[in-house]
């Protein structure tokens, strides 16, 4: 089951995406929190090992465990926006409604 928080902010600066927000219940990631602490003790370690001097490739595995953490992290964050975020949007859009989202959904996208 998704859990989500229903919530109504919105500001002036952007105002394609609080049309979006300003409907939908935001997902929670809660879940994700145990691999994000995870994640932050990882990077404390990398810390760590620059501090004492350690070999360069141990180093850079470690840095390269935690990336692949991170992306882990996201995906799942991604395929809950898109389960419930996006689903809803499509679901009360009439007219046009959806563009705000699908642009921002491009610009995310184009950043990778």
């Amino acid at each position: 089951m998704i859990s989500t928080q229903t919530t109504s902010k919105t500001t002036k600066s952007s105002n394609s995406k609080n049309l979006i927000r300003a409907e939908s219940s935001m997902p929670s990631h809660q879940e994700q929190l145990a691999n994000l602490h995870r994640i932050e003790g990882q990077i404390r370690g990398i810390t760590k090992m620059v501090e004492e001097g350690r070999y360069c490739l141990e180093i850079l595995n470690q840095c390269r465990s935690v990336h692949v953490a991170l992306e882990g992290v996201e995906k799942k964050i991604f395929k809950r926006f898109l389960q419930t975020c996006v689903k809803d949007t499509f679901k009360r859009s009439t007219n046009g409604d959806a563009e705000p989202l699908i642009e921002e959904l491009v610009t995310l996208l184009e950043r990778r």
